[in-house]
């Protein structure tokens, strides 16, 4: 089980019971890297995950794997599902997951409506 949150109550809470910390809200990174140890004071494993941008970039992607995130969430904002697949693809392509876009079924297919 993730805890998601942006409170320190939310961390505790994924120290406690959870595998991983789904880190919400507008904290600075001061407070995001007091919560993240709080969330892996159990001394067991928590993985760390965050919102990203359909749109980031591998640099973007790498600045948070330095601040320690293990999984990213992204969301596509295409209005149909084309431009939802296509969005998903290009992600996939820019971060090296075109194999994995294919095997899911998320490669655009030309011409498809």
């Amino acid at each position: 089980m993730h805890v998601g949150g942006s409170s320190p109550a939310a961390a505790r809470r994924a120290a406690k019971y959870g595998a991983g910390w789904f880190a919400g809200g507008m904290l600075g990174p001061a407070d995001r890297i007091a919560q993240l140890e709080t969330a892996r004071s159990s001394g067991r494993p928590i993985e760390y995950t965050r919102w990203g941008s359909i749109s980031l970039t591998v640099e973007g992607a790498d600045g948070f794997a330095r601040q320690g995130v293990d999984r990213l969430v992204v969301s596509p904002s295409g209005a149909t599902w084309p431009e939802q697949r296509d969005e998903l693809s290009a992600f996939a392509d820019r971060h090296g997951l075109a194999s994995t876009a294919d095997r899911h079924g998320l490669a655009s297919t030309a011409g498809e409506t």
